[in-house]
C-alpha cells in the first residue's frame, strides 16, 4: 500500500510542457483529429469538432481549472501542494532529450521513444497576439512556476 511507503524511499518526477504550446496540441489533437465528445463530453456541444481555436481558447480561459478537464487544466494544479511542489524532479518537453538522460541514469530507464508525434509547427499560425495574451494570462501561474516567462515573451513578440 503506497501511504505505508516512506517519501524518502521513492523518487517521482514530472515533464511539464509550455502552456501555449500544450493548449495549442490540446486542441489540435481533440478537436480536429479526433471527436471532442469522446474526451470533452461533460461540456456538451461547448466544444465541437473543428471549433476555431479562438472559440476554443475562449472556452478554456473562462473555465476555472475546479471545472477544467485535466486536458487543459492547469499543470501546477497537479503539481503543487499548500505552494509546494509534490515531485522531487520537475522536467520539460522542450527539454525532454536532456530531463530523459538525467532520469535514464537515476533510475536505469531505457532510451524514450518518440509516439503520438503532431505538426504544431504548421498550427502555430492560429495564434495571433490577443489570442496568445489570454493563453498567457489563463496560465500565468504555470508559466511562472516552470520557468516559461521568456520563451512565451519571445513568441508572442514574433507574431506578427
Amino acid at each position: 500500500e503506497l501511504s505505508k511507503v516512506s517519501k524518502s524511499s521513492y523518487f517521482s518526477f514530472t515533464i511539464v510542457r509550455n502552456p501555449l504550446f500544450r493548449l495549442l496540441s490540446c486542441y489540435i489533437q481533440k478537436t480536429i483529429i479526433k471527436d471532442p465528445f469522446l474526451n470533452f463530453w461533460k461540456y456538451g456541444n461547448l466544444i465541437f469538432q473543428n471549433m476555431s481555436f479562438e472559440e476554443f481558447v475562449d472556452f478554456v480561459v473562462n473555465t476555472p481549472d475546479y471545472l477544467a478537464d485535466r486536458h487543459f487544466k492547469s499543470q501546477h494544479t497537479f503539481l503543487y501542494l499548500n505552494n509546494k511542489v509534490i515531485v522531487d524532479y520537475v522536467g520539460k518537453i522542450e527539454t525532454l532529450q536532456l530531463d530523459w538522460e538525467y532520469l535514464s541514469k537515476k533510475l536505469d530507464f531505457p532510451p524514450i521513444q518518440h509516439l503520438n508525434k503532431s505538426n504544431e509547427v504548421k498550427f502555430l499560425n492560429l495564434y495571433n497576439k490577443e489570442i496568445a495574451n489570454k493563453v498567457k494570462q489563463r496560465y500565468s501561474k504555470d508559466i511562472e512556476l516552470f520557468g516559461y516567462e521568456k520563451e512565451v515573451e519571445d513568441f508572442i513578440q514574433s507574431i506578427s
